[in-house]
């Protein structure tokens, strides 16, 4: 019986689940790509590479190596080959006094790569890039402060580059048309 303990369950979908699957896709990057996120200890789902893209400082990437933030990374891959500036903004993930804050940034793109010491501050600050056109840019974290085991993980809430501001959508099934069930009004 459809439903039942041991049975098939009941699917209350207009047409067969095979194919019709809902994707998490991004639109303002190719990609967004990082060495580790989340904690190793909690879940934090809102944590994800991309909400350090997205202009919202209420989101951030933060790195998952329990160890030690340094050598953590994190990179997005343009739509384009946008000219980047010598500088652009950046906000550290600063919400508590014992999470571990990045102090050294390395900055890497196809045009080379710049260090930039950082303040420990959730406001926004400079960090500089070697300028020009690039399909990537990656920021390391190159070295830390409040480092000790099990402390909350060095982040990034928001990384300011002119014209770039990603968002993760939800895509539902792209159905053929005339293939999907009638339609029931209740």
């Amino acid at each position: 019986q459809l439903g039942r303990a041991g049975g098939p369950p009941r699917q209350l979908l207009p047409v067969p689940a095979a194919g019709h699957q809902t994707v998490a896709v991004l639109s303002g990057a190719a990609s967004v790509t990082a060495s580790s996120y989340g904690s190793w200890i909690a879940d934090t789902q809102q944590d994800d590479p991309a909400s350090a893209f997205d202009g919202n400082p209420a989101t951030a990437w933060e790195e998952g190596n329990e160890w030690s933030p340094v050598k953590q990374w994190i990179q997005i891959g343009f739509a384009g080959r946008p000219d980047l500036p010598a500088s652009i903004g950046i906000r550290l993930l600063d919400d508590s006094t014992t999470r571990e804050i990045a102090s050294l940034l390395r900055v890497s793109t196809a045009a080379g790569s710049v260090t930039t010491r950082v303040a420990a501050t959730g406001e926004v600050q400079p960090l500089k890039v070697v300028p020009g056109r690039t399909s990537w840019l990656r920021i390391t974290i190159a070295g830390a402060r409040r480092v000790h085991l099990g402390y909350p993980g060095a982040g990034i809430s928001d990384v300011l580059i002119p014209g770039v501001q990603v968002t993760r959508l939800l895509q539902p099934a792209q159905d053929p048309a005339g293939t999907q069930a009638a339609s029931t009004v209740f």
